[in-house]
């Protein structure tokens, strides 16, 4: 670390915590995520829980990315070192936070259309070069997407990732919220059909604000009833389909697919008419930011607030939003 001016730390990491430095030599400012060694090899994160991420694959991971030139929606590993029972990662420092901050401090907790075109593009275009090389990233969320100053979109943290070989795979991982069905059944599954069903989930989630599920099984209530009705009856029920354009609703349709083999590709999903085909469509997205988002009237904001209420409870309520139920007789057309 004598290379590094330790300034702050930004976050706690699984195995240890992110720091902010300063690089001596060029005077740059890098993200150091220092792990525990000890920690990551016996799979137990700073809390004491068992996890499955890997803090070998992710440092294997990052490397052949940098081997295969990169992406510019992908973060890159500047450098990993050893030192004193700690692995380190020097990564692009990535000025606005994760995704599902920058969400959060939003004033209605929710993107419009064109924030979430401009950020949603991006984390497809990182993904779809993640695939055509050959990994799965195994965790694609909010958390796991970091802004640049310069509001550009970098897929990270690849400890739950698949390689070309492993693709196949028959652990259950990532968020509850956007593990896709298949995962509960305790079979082999593919790790790029799984990113799909999460992509869906992180638009649904940019739109809205929630997540439709808390769990895709039969313990949750949204779930069951998504299988019977859809996504499309279920959005209309919470009265939130009005924040979704016919494109944005048929991508989500064609992604949370519960039979994996039917679900799109990422690049087949890039040519979905969600996406703008004219450069003046996409000048205009890219010049989007959340600041520029119009206000709503204060009755939808209030009753999105409500139900995220509703179904997550206050900071003390802990139930599990599979409780709630979904009147399927009262929906907004």
């Amino acid at each position: 670390m004598d290379a590094y001016k330790i300034e702050c730390e930004i976050a706690p990491a699984l195995f240890g915590s992110i720091l902010l430095c300063r690089d001596k030599r060029s005077g740059e400012y890098v993200a150091i995520k220092r792990m525990t060694i000890e920690s990551g090899n016996q799979h137990v994160a700073r809390d004491g829980t068992m996890v499955h991420e890997d803090m070998d694959v992710e440092k294997r991971v990052y490397q052949y990315i940098n081997k295969r030139g990169g992406h510019e929606n992908v973060l890159r590993l500047l450098d990993a070192f050893e030192q004193d029972g700690s692995q380190y990662f020097v990564l692009e420092y990535c000025a606005h936070g994760d995704l599902f901050t920058i969400l959060r401090n939003t004033p209605h907790q929710r993107f419009g259309a064109k924030e979430a075109l401009h950020y949603f593009t991006q984390v497809c275009h990182g993904l779809e070069y993640l695939h055509s090389i050959g990994i799965a990233h195994g965790d694609v969320s909010l958390e796991n997407v970091l802004v640049t100053s310069s509001d550009q979109c970098k897929l990270m943290d690849f400890g739950l990732a698949a390689e070309s070989s492993h693709v196949q795979r028959s652990t259950a991982v990532g968020k509850f919220f956007y593990m896709p069905p298949e995962m509960y059944l305790g079979v082999s599954y593919d790790a790029m059909k799984a990113d799909m069903w999460s992509l869906g989930i992180l638009l649904i989630i940019m739109l809205t604000g929630m997540p439709p599920f808390g769990q895709t099984n039969s313990t949750d209530n949204v779930f069951i009833s998504f299988e019977t009705y859809g996504i499309r009856t279920i959005l209309r029920g919470w009265k939130v389909s009005q924040y979704f354009s016919h494109e944005a609703m048929d991508l989500v349709e064609k992604l949370l697919v519960v039979n994996p083999l039917d679900r799109p590709s990422i690049s087949e999903v890039l040519h979905h008419p969600f996406f703008p085909r004219t450069p003046e469509a996409r000048q205009d997205t890219a010049s989007s930011t959340t600041k520029t988002m119009p206000e709503e009237p204060a009755k939808k904001s209030r009753g999105v607030r409500k139900f995220f209420q509703k179904v997550f409870g206050k900071a003390s309520d802990k139930r599990d939003p599979s409780e709630v139920t979904i009147d399927m007789d009262n929906q907004d057309s």
